[in-house]
């Protein structure tokens, strides 16, 4: 849950990308690390320092955007590749909201419907419903030309009524307004939490990520997409081949990560996380 500092006036929220092998997780950070504004965000970087098997992407939006007065930070958290039960259960358990990374290739709708069932098993077993959740399903991969029709995966996974968007994380399309509807989803679940806290004004102004307005985070909440889209993406566009690399980032779309592209930290140099982080999210792998 959220981590409400009230002395330093600061919130830190948790966000977990979530998908099937090769969806496009760890794509989907990289791409948020090139188009995030400058100054908003660290590197991707393992959760824990020397161990890859969960990576992080510390976003905190300019000072000016802010939940009554609260500084709002966001902790996105993934696993790359294959999901580790053990290692992404209790980062469920501390989320304030998902974004489910389904993979729009045509021969992907099971692996898509099973990577469900298991984040809902691993909800339940930790206490939650994700129908309790903010979720976001970001369908990726929509530059294919046999991509699902989207008709098709909202019918099979979003069942929930969560919001979605359609998006292809190696152009680094659609994946930073999926984010802006997650942050805004959960700024207007913090505004109502905060509302009963003790010396909160209830007058006093509130913004979300990228300069959403608290009015605007409830259009966005509540925003309904045309269902008729099948691809969303231009396939005008050849995709260039990727850089070989020496860091491992797991299963997770190694062929999508292209790290010619400008801004892409993909050295895989952990940098050990100030005391300020380590407090933000406390989560021990096993």
């Amino acid at each position: 849950m959220a981590n409400i500092d009230h002395e330093r006036k600061r919130i830190t929220a948790v966000l977990l990308f979530y998908g099937p092998p090769g969806a496009g997780k760890t794509t989907s950070l990289y791409a948020l690390a090139r188009h995030l504004p400058p100054g908003t965000h660290g590197k991707v970087a393992p959760l824990q320092p020397g161990d890859d098997r969960l990576l992080r992407l510390d976003y905190r939006p300019h000072d000016h955007e802010l939940v009554y007065g609260y500084q709002l930070s966001f902790r996105l958290v993934t696993c790359p590749g294959a999901v580790e039960v053990e290692l992404v259960r209790p980062v469920l358990a501390a989320a304030d909201a998902v974004m489910f990374v389904a993979d729009s290739a045509s021969n992907s709708l099971n692996a898509n419907v099973k990577a469900l069932e298991l984040l809902d098993k691993m909800a339940r077993s930790a206490g939650r419903r994700l129908d309790g959740m903010p979720i976001v399903f970001m369908y990726n991969k929509r530059d294919l030309r046999d991509a699902l029709e989207i008709r098709l995966l909202e019918s099979r996974l979003n069942t929930f009524g969560g919001n979605y968007l359609a998006a292809s994380a190696i152009r680094g399309q659609g994946v930073l307004e999926a984010v802006q509807r997650l942050t805004a989803t959960v700024a207007v679940q913090l505004r109502t939490e905060l509302q009963s806290e003790p010396g909160i004004q209830g007058s006093t102004a509130a913004t979300v990520a990228h300069g959403t307005t608290f009015q605007q985070a409830r259009a966005i909440e509540g925003v309904s997409n045309d269902l008729d889209d099948v691809t969303a993406v231009s396939t005008d566009h050849a995709v260039a081949k990727p850089a070989a690399v020496g860091w491992d980032l797991g299963n997770d779309d190694k062929t999508e990560v292209n790290p010619a592209g400008g801004g892409w930290d993909v050295t895989g140099r952990a940098q050990a996380p100030t005391p300020a982080a380590r407090r933000e999210l406390h989560i021990t792998p096993g």
